[in-house]
């Protein structure tokens, strides 16, 4: 009986050590899709408008850093307090960072503090000067271009693939 007991304890914790080790293998494929997509975009306005560069970039800037303070609060999760993942929804609804979240996570996680704070920094920075102009080119020009929606497309099936595939459970 105590061998049973042992045998299902030790299953029990590798199930659960294989499904966390799958979960952060999906959502780093996942963050790596968009930063990829973030890229992509980027050096699609850019090729078309260069004189856009500096905007566009500050915005990829603050996308990336978005990325990454989401996958090390995902990280924080997946390690301290997995019921926090929603991993029942799209993997873009797998966490609720709200600011009461963030700073709580700040105050335990020095990593998290620090991308926080970056993110802060790129928020702070208000509107680029250029920021309408760029807008508009994207509503008129790239957003309906065969290019964007290739990429657009691409990101998408991409992600959706990663949405279907399943980890183990516990």
């Amino acid at each position: 009986m105590k061998y049973w007991i042992l045998s299902v304890a030790i299953s029990f914790f590798a199930s659960s050590a294989l499904g966390n080790e799958c979960l952060h293998q999906k959502y780093k494929k996942y963050a790596d899709l968009q930063t990829q997509w973030q890229h992509d975009y980027s050096n699609l306005m850019v090729a078309n408008h260069p004189e856009l560069k500096e905007v566009t970039y500050r915005y990829r800037d603050t996308q990336l850093a978005l990325i990454e303070q989401r996958f090390i609060a995902f990280t924080i999760y997946v390690a301290d307090a997995p019921e926090k993942i929603q991993t029942e929804k799209p993997l873009n609804q797998w966490l609720v960072l709200n600011p009461s979240i963030k700073n709580e996570l700040s105050l335990q996680y020095p990593k998290f503090k620090i991308i926080d704070d970056k993110v802060e920094l790129y928020n702070s920075l208000g509107d680029h000067k250029d920021g309408d102009n760029a807008r508009e080119v994207f509503r008129s020009e790239i957003a309906p271009s065969q290019e964007f929606s290739r990429l657009l497309s691409r990101f998408n099936s991409n992600v959706s693939v990663l949405n279907d595939t399943s980890c183990p459970t516990t």
